[in-house]
């Protein structure tokens, strides 16, 4: 399985999490709503900025070019747990912004679907 990038930095102050529910509900015209739980298991959002150093950068547009531009699944170290654990991209637009004048550091934000075993 393709392993996130070791060289990626992420920024701990961006990281934000969101746990996904599995509950089904449906709503109709009268009475109470139905709801009841899914049978798969729960996912959670996660949401950071990451530093690339300027050479590095292509390296990152190549790996994330192998994850089928985010649709495949990867291994991926979450920084909540510390543990590995599998994530896809659930924003497939990859945007870098540059943190100097040099190029030599930049910026882009990251949304990945976490699998929550």
């Amino acid at each position: 399985m393709i392993e996130f990038p070791t060289y990626v930095d992420i920024v701990a102050q961006s990281y934000s999490v969101e746990h996904t529910s599995t509950t089904l509900r449906s709503d109709f015209e009268s009475g109470f709503a139905k709801q009841r739980e899914a049978y798969c298991l729960g996912f959670k959002r996660i949401s950071f900025d990451i530093y690339v150093s300027g050479h590095r950068k292509q390296d990152f547009i190549d790996w994330y070019n192998t994850t089928g531009r985010g649709a495949l699944w990867f291994k991926f170290i979450d920084p909540e747990t510390e543990t590995e654990t599998r994530a896809r991209f659930i924003s497939f637009n990859l945007g870098f912004s540059a943190l100097d004048t040099q190029l030599r550091k930049w910026r882009a934000s990251i949304q990945l679907e976490v699998f929550d075993a």
